[in-house]
């Protein structure tokens, strides 16, 4: 696998010779999307999510994807 180095330092690896590179934001955000979704719609019942559009539903998984860095970076700030 090769290593590469992104402009905010995050450290992503390449899958394949033709794969795109996924960072850890793009990996978290793909998470969190794939749990807003799933969850938008409960025992047949609307939930506030299912209203979302796509751009708000995209915004929310990138903010999640964020705060998470967030906390893991500084959980490991206070591990050193």
């Amino acid at each position: 696998m090769k290593k590469v180095e992104t402009e905010t330092g995050a450290q992503t690896s390449r899958v394949g010779v033709d794969a795109d590179v996924i960072t850890r934001r793009d990996y978290f955000a793909a998470m969190a999307m794939q749990g807003l979704l799933a969850n938008s719609f409960a025992d047949g019942v609307n939930q506030p999510l299912s209203t979302a559009t796509s751009a708000e539903i995209a915004a929310m998984a990138r903010d999640q994807a964020d705060h998470l860095i967030n906390e893991l970076d500084t959980k490991k700030g206070e591990r050193k």
